[in-house]
């Protein structure tokens, strides 16, 4: 990718000079060179193949005129052919630009020649009419053949001259000698104007072409590359969810099709938060690699491993009984307690990583009904191992041809409902944290995201993770929106300095139809300049662009705000976004800086950059940890840049002054 961005420099560069100068960079100059070699030779070969029977026809002329030297007339065509067949050979074989074209030349040399001595035959009173064909072969070598302009200028400045000393040695009458001459200026150097533009006009042609060509290489070298991270799950590098709900598909239609088996097994890290907690968050990232590890080495290529979410993984097994499905979960479960990961804080009297295990299997004696039915009684079999102790396997039971568990579990998600988070919102429970953004790579801030927290007294900090998909699904989030949006104005009006304040909006936020004149409303409301305002499209369902989405988008730009992609590379938000709206930004996912192989983060964030400059947009780098990070996308010419790495979320009271953005910042690095 970094020979890329250079080629793609020195087209730039080329471009800007290319009116001047009809030569490259030696890089480009030569791939330019190779590029056309093959059209350039044939060009040649048939040119030269034109000019010999153009050249020979006027052997008809010579029958009139020569009459008992037409012999030695036809002798000089032949021996001017020779020179030309020879050279057509040199110019197939040619190794090398400048051989190509110095062949190329070699016929015009010798029919000029040939043309001089039979000029010389011809008796003095019909020499005249001879020299008028002279300038014929500046304009075959300048246009036919179209030889380089550095060739034709020499090739020109020898047929010129001798066209005038020609007209000196004849002895011709002034006034006739004068006009030929003036022919022969004229014709060489308009010719040489054509072969001159034409040059100049092919190579910035190629440089344009090269260019879109190497934009193509690009979107697509950028599409593979986020094709597989679509179906990849960054840090630990097995499949993800998304991947495995069309693999699952593919599973239950050959099931329903011809009664094929499987076999899904739902696994689960007993004690993962509390291993967050107790080691931190790169512990736990590298817990989870290690546990993948282990799976990996007791299943087979044809097996699936996904990581589902968070530290919850599934494995589909084809053609597998439910007593093969049992025996495998056991030795999964086996080689993770194995790895012997140390965790002191799980709870119980256990000292390592342990996983617990849910199994389902999908039988022409045991057929679940739908496929989601599979799924939930894997999930449930999975809570029912955790209930009795965790650190074990359980397999759903059959009863009634339907895939059941015998004993109902409850999961430790808070029980919230649409009527709590209502009452959070009107009895001013949530609260707005701010996240500044900086510019790569001088650090210097330029805007701060808004970040909604809820504080609930029952449940506690209730994770926007719960609560914003409750209000998508509840049809909340339309009234949670506009409150966070003009919360967010009004407190970024009372900052010190003119940031941009980034907020948060969901995919059913932009279908309604009254969202950009409820946004404008809220900015003539808090007196907020339009282009200190981004909007972010999350990703918490699909969007579907429709006619109105597109009108959002154009009413929006249209006003000054500024629309940004989020967790670009996860999720929903994929290229298709970009190619059906216009946004001025994208926000790539902290997963990408967390993929566990360096050569291929930074390969992945350099295809994701290159894509962000053939879409024309910027580039956020979120979730940044560590000074590696940020040096690496200092490397990479990244734009913006977000994460712990700067600065902590605060409360709006802590941004009314931008000294604190940089104060915690340096704490942070510190």
């Amino acid at each position: 990718m970094s020979a890329s961005h250079d080629l793609h420099h020195q087209i730039e560069t080329n471009l800007v000079r290319s009116s001047r100068v009809l030569t490259f960079s030696p890089t480009l100059e030569a791939r330019y060179q190779k590029d056309i070699d093959k059209k350039r030779k044939l060009h040649i070969s048939r040119s030269h193949l034109a000019g010999f029977l153009a050249y020979n026809s006027f052997l008809i002329c010579e029958w009139f005129l020569l009459d008992a030297l037409f012999m030695q007339a036809l002798l000089w065509h032949m021996l001017a052919a020779i020179p030309t067949l020879i050279s057509l050979y040199w110019v197939k074989q040619a190794a090398s630009p400048r051989s190509r074209e110095r062949y190329a030349a070699v016929p015009c040399l010798a029919g000029l020649f040939a043309a001089l001595v039979i000029l010389f035959m011809v008796p003095p009173m019909d020499r005249l009419l001879g020299l008028f064909s002279l300038p014929l072969m500046i304009v075959y070598a300048n246009n036919t053949v179209a030889l380089p302009f550095r060739i034709a200028l020499p090739f020109n400045a020898i047929v010129v001259p001798v066209v005038i000393a020609c007209t000196f040695v004849m002895q011709m009458a002034p006034d006739k000698a004068l006009y030929i001459s003036c022919i022969a200026t004229v014709t060489a150097i308009y010719s040489l104007l054509s072969n001159y533009w034409l040059e100049r006009s092919e190579r910035h042609a190629y440089l344009l072409n090269l260019k879109e060509a190497l934009r193509i290489q690009a979107l697509a070298h950028s599409n593979r590359t986020l094709q597989t991270l679509s179906d990849t799950d960054p840090l630990t590098g097995v499949a993800n969810r998304r991947y495995f709900v069309t693999a699952f598909d593919e599973f239950w239609t050959r099931f329903q099709a011809n009664g094929k088996p499987f076999a899904l097994l739902m696994l689960d890290v007993d004690y993962f938060k509390p291993f967050n907690d107790q080691y931190g968050h790169p512990a736990g990232d590298n817990c989870l690699q290690r546990v993948v590890l282990g799976l990996r080495d007791q299943l087979r290529d044809e097996n699936l491993l996904a990581r589902y979410g968070g530290e919850e993984f599934a494995i589909l097994l084809p053609y597998c009984t439910q007593e093969q499905a049992r025996s495998i979960a056991e030795r999964l479960r086996a080689a993770v307690e194995e790895l012997a990961i140390p965790h002191l804080a799980r709870g119980d009297e256990g000292k390592v990583v342990t996983v617990s295990i849910g199994v389902a299997t999908c039988a022409t004696d045991a057929m679940p009904s739908t496929r989601e039915a599979l799924i939930e009684a894997a999930d449930r079999a999975l809570y029912q191992a955790k209930h009795n102790g965790r650190n074990q396997v359980m397999a759903a039971q059959e009863t009634d041809s339907h895939v059941i568990i015998a004993h109902p579990l409850h999961t430790p998600v808070p029980d919230i409902k649409p009527a709590d988070l209502r009452q959070a919102l009107h009895e001013h429970r949530l609260q707005l944290y701010y996240q500044s953004i900086h510019r790569c790579p001088s650090n210097t801030p330029v805007g701060c995201e808004a970040l909604l927290r809820w504080h609930d007294p029952v449940h506690g900090v209730v994770s926007p993770e719960l609560f914003i998909p409750l209000a998508e699904r509840s049809g909340l989030i339309i009234e949670l929106g506009d409150w966070v949006l003009r919360k967010a104005c009004q407190q970024a009006c009372q900052w010190s300095e003119p940031l941009f304040v980034a907020v948060n909006v969901s995919p059913l936020q932009f279908a309604d139809p009254h969202l950009a004149d409820r946004i404008g409303a809220i900015l003539t409301e808090t007196g907020l300049a339009p282009n200190r305002l981004v909007l972010e499209l999350t990703e918490g369902v699909p969007l579907n662009i429709t006619q109105q989405v597109r009108l959002s988008f154009r009413q929006l730009r249209a006003m000054g705000i500024h629309l940004s992609l989020d967790d670009y590379c996860t999720g929903y938000a994929n290229v298709a976004y970009l190619l059906g709206l216009e946004f001025d930004s994208i926000k790539i996912d902290r997963s990408v800086l967390l993929m566990n192989e360096p050569d291929k983060r930074k390969v992945l964030l350099r295809a994701l950059l290159d894509m962000s400059r053939a879409f024309n947009v910027k580039v956020i780098a979120e979730g940044i940890e560590t000074q590696e990070q940020l040096d690496l996308l200092n490397e990479l010419d990244c734009d913006f840049a977000q994460g712990f790495l700067m600065a902590r979320p605060v409360p709006a009271e802590h941004l009314r002054h931008i000294e604190h953005i940089k104060m915690e910042r340096a704490a942070c690095i510190g």
